[in-house]
């Protein structure tokens, strides 16, 4: 794997877009990376996490860790509750 840890990405210029797309890499230090960023509560970041929730499943869990890190809870209903969700339930 080329760049196993990411250290090629300008985490410093990436917008919150950029980092939600990385949200499914298969690099797992680039996923944690891009959610430990996209977790700052800002309204950019908010979207960018809203809009990337059902891309896939790797995507959706890694939205959930950013949004639950944010203290953001109206947004992880939100998000929990979109018909999209690849996110398995259990009970």
């Amino acid at each position: 794997v080329d760049d196993p840890r990411g250290l090629k990405i300008d985490w410093a210029k990436a917008t919150p877009k950029e980092l939600a797309n990385l949200l499914g890499d298969p690099r797992p230090v680039v996923r944690e990376r891009a959610i430990e960023l996209l977790a700052r509560n800002t309204p950019e970041n908010q979207k960018a996490l809203a809009g990337a929730f059902g891309a896939s499943e790797t995507v959706s869990l890694s939205v959930i860790q950013a949004v639950s890190r944010m203290n953001a809870p109206e947004l992880l209903v939100t998000i929990l509750d979109s018909q999209d969700s690849h996110v398995p339930r259990r009970v």
